[in-house]
């Protein structure tokens, strides 16, 4: 895989790598011209493509003339920067992300097609296909059934063994996500974390990249130099800095010796956690009133601001996020007093609350209108916890307010 972001590599990048000999392998492929349209081109693009995603992901570039030695064998290396005459990119980027959408099951989740100018006869195109956490990816198209692979001398077709070991290792991803973070709150319950909070009831958000749970990250905290321009602001709040064994913290101080009543941790593997001892409103009796309309703002703004410093260290999608709140019974949603008198709601008794993990398999967005909607399945079960059908914050049209 060529080692920058994909919307970050040049025709000059792509002329270095012919001039250093760079060779093909495990994860990168030069190819001189685009998949055909018949049936064993279509067929033999998508096994290049599963093989990649049921592997270590990587890279095919388009517009690469392969080098032979003087028996003309091809030698995996890149002897010219060709580009592809006479194409339309944009027909030709839908053509391949249209093939791969509907023979390939399942579907490959961040898989991203680019335009590279500066061929000698036209631009590359270079397709980028993640470490997939859904493997094994089968081929569909006209009713095959192969699942492919990768090693350092090309694809092959994966046996029962390998196939088998593909699922099983699939299947326990989900349960490293949710170990992580049944971890990371029974360390915010014995108030352990390595910064502590005010007492009280809490809400804390772990989002957690798919490739944090697959080793594919190793955060140096002394890469976050400018952390005001790259917004690691917890629930929307500056504060002060900390380096620690986890990684990298800001938090708010409070008058209360070594306590803060917000903080973030980002963690070496890439995961974040934010915590907020301040999306409850107390009202005149003795339970706390959870504001989710609070709550559900500062996701936004958090989440938007993440998303620079996510960009800057190169920590892609998808992710998942949770949402709990702890120390919280007895509990009630906060409503604004227009709403009070002709909603009834329920009392949450339970002293911690884990709603569904949602996962979002794009870049987040930096519109509020757009990310709410992405996250409106966690916001409505938000509501749906204390008996209110969905969340009040949206309009009647399903828009988030501006």
């Amino acid at each position: 895989m060529i080692p920058k972001r994909i919307d970050a590599i040049s025709g000059d990048d792509l002329r270095t790598i012919v001039s250093e000999g760079v060779k093909e392998g495990r994860t990168l492929e030069f190819k001189e011209s685009l998949p055909g349209r018949g049936d064993s081109d279509r067929k033999e693009f998508l096994a290049d493509i599963t093989s990649f995603a049921n592997t270590s992901g990587g890279d095919i570039v388009y517009g690469m003339r392969g080098e032979r030695d003087a028996d003309g064998k091809t030698t995996g290396a890149a002897s010219e920067f060709t580009g592809l005459k006479e194409i339309s990119t944009d027909a030709e980027t839908l053509r391949l992300k249209e093939m791969v959408l509907h023979g390939v099951a399942p579907r490959i989740v961040g898989l991203d097609v680019v335009e590279i100018e500066g061929g000698d006869e036209g631009p590359a195109i270079l397709v980028r296909i993640p470490d997939s956490f859904q493997k094994p990816h089968m081929v569909t198209f006209k009713g095959s059934s192969r699942f492919y692979g990768r090693t350092s001398a090309g694809k092959h077709q994966l046996d029962v063994g390998e196939i088998r070991t593909a699922f099983v290792q699939s299947a326990k991803l989900p349960e490293m996500l949710r170990a992580f973070v049944l971890d990371r709150l029974t360390i915010l319950l014995d108030d352990a974390a390595s910064i502590s909070l005010i007492d009280g009831p809490i809400a804390a958000v772990h989002f957690v990249p798919i490739s944090a749970m697959l080793g594919s990250h190793k955060i140096d905290p002394r890469d976050i130099e400018h952390p005001q321009s790259l917004n690691f602001a917890p629930f929307g709040r500056d504060g002060l800095e900390r380096i620690n064994l986890d990684g990298y913290a800001k938090y708010t101080a409070t008058s209360e010796a070594d306590r803060a009543r917000i903080y973030g941790q980002l963690f070496r593997n890439g995961a974040v956690e934010f915590v907020s001892s301040s999306v409850h409103v107390k009202n005149s009796g003795e339970s706390s009133d959870f504001s989710a309309t609070h709550l559900c703002n500062d996701l936004l703004t958090t989440l938007i601001k993440l998303r620079n410093l996510y960009h800057h260290l190169d920590v892609d999608p998808p992710y998942v996020i949770f949402v709990s709140l702890l120390n919280v019974a007895p509990c009630q949603i906060y409503l604004p007093e227009r709403f009070r008198h002709f909603i009834d709601t329920v009392t949450i008794k339970t002293n911690q609350i884990t709603f569904s993990e949602q996962l979002i398999d794009e870049p987040i967005p930096d519109d509020r209108s757009l990310l709410a909607n992405i996250l409106r399945p966690l916001f409505d079960e938000m509501w749906q916890a204390f008996g209110i059908k969905q969340c009040m914050d949206f309009t009647q049209e399903g828009e988030w307010p501006s």
